[in-house]
């Protein structure tokens, strides 16, 4: 999973918003997450299909949007 890979298939089910973790999972939604900001640091696993980019982590999600 890449994160634009993540956003296009949101966008393109006319989802608003886009999250990737666990370096593979793409999850997406309407709302934009209640929880705080977190420091990028808990977003530590490298994307299976890009390891130059972060993909979420364990209980950590990269989320985009609104898309």
């Amino acid at each position: 999973m890449q994160p634009s890979v993540c956003k296009a298939t949101c966008n393109s089910l006319s989802y608003s918003y886009a999250g990737v973790q666990n370096a593979y999972e793409c999850w997406c939604g309407n709302k934009k997450p209640n929880s705080k900001p977190v420091n990028d640091v808990h977003c530590d696993m490298k994307c299976y299909g890009d390891e130059h980019r972060m993909c979420g982590g364990k209980y950590y999600m990269n989320v985009y949007g609104p898309l």
